[in-house]
């Protein structure tokens, strides 16, 4: 009878150290930081302070990493709604999924969904340019977003010759100004 009480308790515990390790939603990343690792043509983890914010016109900007360090820089553009059915203003973003998109239809008309994202990756003096996935926002406050990347990239001004990509893919809280 011993041994069994023992096992369920240390099931028990070992699921409530699990969940508690997890208070974050999952995130491994302090607020106001990111973490992300870039494989492909390079390898590398990159960490640092993550900051959102609105622009005037109307797209969101995203910075992880410090200014002059390498980092990612996102804009994305939120769903047309600014205002909450009473006329409270919303946060600069919503939760949900933001895929990469083509520059030129950042621009184009979508009042009813969230219409793209814009990344761009600076890392050991090469500069990459989001073609494929996204950005999942999954918790916002009135100080922070919280979300996951997975992004596929090619480097810009790439010799001919080799491969010239790479997936990035990791976590931020980034806190609002």
């Amino acid at each position: 009878m011993h041994f069994r009480s023992a096992l369920l308790f240390s099931c028990v515990a070992l699921a409530l150290l699990l969940v508690g390790c997890r208070g974050g939603g999952g995130l491994d990343v302090a607020q106001g930081q990111y973490r992300f690792v870039v494989e492909g043509s390079l390898t590398d983890t990159l960490t640092g302070p993550a900051t959102v914010q609105s622009h005037d016109n109307g797209r969101v900007g995203i910075e992880l990493g410090a200014r002059g360090a390498p980092g990612l820089s996102m804009e994305l553009v939120p769903a047309a709604r600014t205002t909450d059915g009473a006329g409270a203003p919303l946060a600069p973003v919503s939760p949900g999924r933001y895929n990469v998109v083509a520059a030129s239809l950042l621009d184009a008309p979508s009042p009813d969904s969230l219409s793209g994202l814009l990344a761009f990756l600076s890392v050991a003096g090469r500069e990459f340019v989001a073609m494929q996935g996204h950005l999942s926002v999954t918790r916002v406050s009135d100080e922070a977003a919280e979300g996951r990347i997975e992004l596929e990239m090619a480097e810009q001004a790439a010799p001919t010759s080799g491969n010239h990509a790479v997936r990035v893919s990791g976590a931020l809280r980034a806190t609002m100004p």
